[in-house]
């Protein structure tokens, strides 16, 4: 069984935190975005609460906290000077993404998700809010 890391109202989203780094920055020595940590871990950190709030009835996205932190990414991104070409380019990349979700199925195996059970999804999601995360951050439970 495969885990379908982005259900498509994230899916949506996510691409949307990514489409909204593709605004004009003016250019400047900076690192790849794929080498970017905070960018990384931003996506990777999105990926995980998406593949939790899909595998877990009880918990759901805080549609207006990802708003905000999406917000935040694109004008951090905007200092890093990247281009809309550039960001454009990183969003389509298909080994970009397959990379991140290489990183999110890593990063909830070593947290203890087994790939059939659903209630290992819903207690890393448990622990992720309670520790305040930025997966965390992302997610509420909903009480279902």
């Amino acid at each position: 069984m495969s885990i379908k890391l982005l259900p498509p109202a994230l899916s949506v989203l996510a691409l949307g935190v990514l489409a909204a780094l593709a605004l004009p920055a003016q250019a400047q020595a900076r690192v790849s975005l794929s080498e970017d940590a905070h960018i990384t871990n931003s996506l990777v950190s999105a990926a995980v609460g998406a593949a939790i709030a899909d595998q877990c009835g009880a918990i759901e996205p805080r549609n207006v906290t990802v708003f905000f932190k999406t917000m935040a990414l694109k004008r951090y991104a905007q200092d890093l000077g990247y281009s809309t070409k550039e960001i454009n380019a990183f969003v389509r990349d298909r080994e970009e993404r397959r990379r991140v979700r290489e990183l999110a199925r890593d990063y909830l195996t070593k947290n203890g998700v087994k790939i059939d059970d659903t209630a290992s999804f819903c207690a890393l999601g448990r622990a992720e809010i309670a520790k305040k995360s930025l997966t965390g951050q992302l997610l509420r439970q909903n009480g279902r």
